[in-house]
């Protein structure tokens, strides 16, 4: 899989990036990740994708300073990862009808990438476990995350990949979840919630190669960028415009991380109701795949439809900053409410 060039000369970085599915494929999504992940963290919602190559084809990134993508001095901005990832969608062509995912700092990246790019080029944007910003939100962080900004400094500092590893299930599921068991389908045994996810985050981490040397700056660096993200109510309201109110938002009523008033508060702003996963950490996307990728698949249909109905002639929408009602943006999944999944 290849690598993107920012920039030019002595300023450039390389970004390495993994596209899949048909060049022909109508749906086009791109998936940007949080705070220390590559992009084969999302293969909860990845590997169905490519199972459908002739309806999806994605893009994911590595975000500067994590995996195959260069590390960068100076200062980190969720609006430097935005221009990373629009550069590479810039390469391959994709200027239009494009449906962005983004998790944790990754939300607050594909709020920015909405920000900065061309009209007509997003057609959706699921946002899962995130951010708006601003001091009320670093607020929350200093205030009622103690448990989860411990455990994250846990696994920048940690020596040894079992205990990246144990420190990051803290993050990212219940203890009750951890302990539950299912079957081993490769062994037909029992095994518990959490040694199945060690080993499947284990096989990605080989995916992805050993860690850069560099890793502890690159979370330090991630987690200032996205402590300083913020992006104004205005601009909030003309993201969502852009998308012409095809949002999601997806939170985990437990989130030791991203608290989810930050959800809550990030929908209000783009005028939606959040999507509560009960029961769920930070890693929703991960205990509740199915569900999750249900939401991101409805949301791309939506954003679809949408696109399709500005292309005709006369039509209005996102193009006049025109929002369609609230109600008509409901894409909870059937018979469940939005509130509570």
């Amino acid at each position: 899989m290849p690598h993107h060039t920012v920039g030019s000369g002595t300023a450039s970085h390389r970004v390495y990036y993994e596209r899949h599915g048909d060049e022909g494929a109508p749906n086009k999504l791109v998936f940007a990740m949080g705070v220390g992940g590559t992009l084969d963290m999302w293969e909860a919602q990845t590997a169905p994708l490519r199972e459908k190559p002739a309806e999806y084809q994605y893009v994911a990134v590595d975000n500067r300073g994590v995996g195959r993508s260069d590390y960068v001095r100076g200062v980190w901005s969720t609006a430097a990862f935005a221009r990373d990832v629009l550069s590479v969608l810039a390469e391959l062509g994709w200027t239009e009808g494009v449906h962005a995912v983004g998790l944790s700092m990754g939300g607050a990246i594909v709020q920015e990438m909405l920000r900065q790019a061309r009209p007509r080029q997003f057609a959706s944007a699921t946002f899962i476990s995130t951010v708006s910003g601003g001091l009320p939100a670093i607020g929350v962080f200093a205030l009622s995350m103690a448990s989860g900004l411990r455990l994250l400094a846990q696994t920048m500092v940690a020596t040894s990949d079992e205990t990246r590893m144990q420190a990051a299930l803290g993050i990212l599921f219940e203890d009750d979840w951890r302990k539950q068991t299912r079957v081993d389908p490769a062994t037909g045994k029992p095994v518990t919630n959490a040694d199945a996810f060690v080993a499947e985050l284990k096989r990605r981490v080989e995916l992805s190669g050993e860690l850069p040397p560099h890793m502890a700056w690159t979370m330090f660096k991630q987690t200032m960028a996205v402590s300083l993200h913020n992006v104004p109510d205005k601009e909030l309201s003309r993201v969502a415009a852009s998308v012409n109110g095809n949002v999601v938002v997806i939170t985990g009523d437990k989130d030791i991380l991203v608290h989810p008033w930050h959800s809550y508060r990030l929908a209000r702003k783009l005028g939606v109701k959040p999507v509560i996963l009960r029961g769920a950490r930070h890693g929703a996307n991960e205990q509740f795949a199915d569900e999750v990728n249900a939401l991101i698949a409805r949301n791309v249909a939506a954003g679809n439809a949408a696109f399709a109905r500005q292309a005709q002639p006369g039509a209005r929408g996102a193009a006049s900053g025109a929002l369609v009602p609230a109600a008509k943006r409901d894409v909870s999944l059937s018979g469940m409410p939005s509130a509570a999944l």
